[in-house]
């Protein structure tokens, strides 16, 4: 289904609002943009349920890096839900290199749009060499 102007920009602008928060380690901000049920499988395979437990990944310096979106937002409308898909990629800061692509599942509630579904699939990291097969 094709997704009007507005809503992409609006979508896109919550993607890169989410990771401002979590490269600034601001928690709070962070679980700002899920729902109150949302389901979160990270790039190491633990799935996190709620806010609150995915914002205790800020808690853990050795799996949380500064990244960016690496080219577009992928939104795509079906009417009651969103989704969005991007790349990331670390900053060159970054303690800990690699790269990804995020799907998201997003509902509005009160006229607001939240994740509530998110999955993380890791690419490459800083180190790790892909395996050929």
């Amino acid at each position: 289904m094709e997704t009007n102007s507005d809503t992409k920009s609006v979508i896109t602008s919550l993607i890169h609002d989410l990771l401002d928060a979590w490269n600034r380690k601001d928690k709070a901000a962070f679980r700002d943009h899920f729902t109150g049920t949302a389901s979160y499988l990270t790039g190491d395979g633990e799935w996190r349920q709620g806010p609150l437990a995915i914002g205790e990944l800020m808690d853990q310096p050795e799996v949380t890096t500064r990244v960016e979106v690496d080219g577009s937002v992928e939104v795509r409308d079906h009417g009651t839900i969103i989704t969005a898909i991007f790349r990331w990629r670390s900053l060159p800061d970054a303690r800990r290199s690699g790269r990804g692509l995020v799907t998201c599942v997003l509902v509005n509630q009160e006229g607001r749009w939240l994740i509530d579904i998110m999955q993380n699939t890791d690419i490459v990291r800083g180190g790790d060499e892909p395996t050929a097969g």
